[in-house]
């Protein structure tokens, strides 16, 4: 039986993973299009932004060694990372969630929510986080140069690649599942533009606050600032983005309890996850196709009374 149920796991992995990857040219003028400027935008855009950020996590890094402080450096760009994965992943995680064209071919599968879920939710950590992986990468190892080279900063580095961006995935699910639920479904894309633009305002109305009392900004009194624990802007962050604090600070600090309760805490936070989506996942995804439904029905009538005329269509009606 479990067997059975891996196969169907690993079936609509595939299937979701083959929905979501961009129709590639194979042979022709259009496939070396592809190559060249794929080629291009790898070889001059992410990795010279990999590099940028390896060395700003380096400079940081030192320049907190020499505040007094050591991991402040890094924590701001992993806790800013994942403030940007959250504001941007929610608009994916809505739109793999309940607007992809696949779910009204798997609705009526026999087909477990908890798997269902799971593999949307695998599909969209792998499509979201690839760009995620090689900027947290470069950071940890600019991060890990400046600190020492250590066993538990190796080990850390490729744990925080991998994990960091599962918690702030999370929580968009989360989020999104009790919009769905409670509001009867986003109904259309403006109101999910309205929820992204009001989380950037939150995130630029925080990098705000991460100034508040510095007298007469300039690095040293913003290095002052993240050293001595009274940035406000990334106090929030370490509360809310807790996991990151934890892995981050194990490695300036050489705890490897901190390393297992980082990944205890990522289970839990999975767990409440996949624990909220066999509550209330298909019920917020059945109100929110009967309301499509019924839209697009209306839309329909509408549509063929201004065709037909609308006495015409009052008496086929009657």
């Amino acid at each position: 039986m479990k067997q059975i149920r891996n196969q169907q796991v690993s079936h609509l992995l595939k299937l979701l993973r083959r929905g979501q990857e961009m129709a590639m040219p194979k042979e022709g003028r259009e496939k070396k299009t592809y190559t060249v400027f794929g080629g291009a935008a790898m070889l001059f855009i992410m990795i010279p932004c990999c590099i940028i950020v390896g060395v700003i996590a380096y400079v940081m890094t030192l320049a907190m060694m020499e505040a007094g402080g050591k991991e402040e450096g890094m924590l701001f760009i992993v806790q800013f990372i994942s403030a940007c994965a959250m504001i941007f992943g929610l608009n994916v995680i809505v739109n793999e969630f309940y607007f992809s064209s696949d779910i009204d071919y798997l609705l009526p599968l026999p087909v477990r929510t908890q798997d269902l879920i799971l593999a949307k939710f695998w599909v969209t950590y792998q499509a979201e986080s690839v760009m995620e992986f090689m900027v947290i990468f470069s950071a940890y190892i600019g991060y890990v140069l400046a600190i020492g080279v250590t066993p538990i900063g190796i080990i850390t580095g490729l744990l925080g690649t991998v994990t960091l961006p599962i918690v702030p995935l999370v929580y968009c699910g989360i989020i999104s599942m009790l919009l769905m639920f409670f509001f009867q479904g986003i109904r259309n894309r403006k109101v999910l533009n309205a929820i992204m633009g009001g989380m950037t305002l939150v995130l630029i109305l925080g990098a705000f606050l991460s100034f508040q009392g510095l007298e007469g900004f300039s690095i040293d009194t913003y290095v002052t600032s993240l050293t001595s624990g009274e940035n406000v802007f990334m106090n929030s962050m370490n509360i809310i983005f807790y996991p990151g604090y934890l892995l981050v600070h194990s490695a300036a600090a050489e705890s490897w309890l901190e390393v297992v309760l980082y990944l205890l805490i990522n289970i839990v936070l999975l767990a409440v996850f996949m624990a909220v989506a066999n509550r209330i996942y298909l019920p917020g995804l059945y109100s929110f196709k009967s309301v499509s439904n019924k839209k697009e029905k209306g839309e329909e009538r509408i549509r063929d009374q201004r065709q037909k005329g609308v006495f015409r269509s009052y008496f086929e009606r009657n």
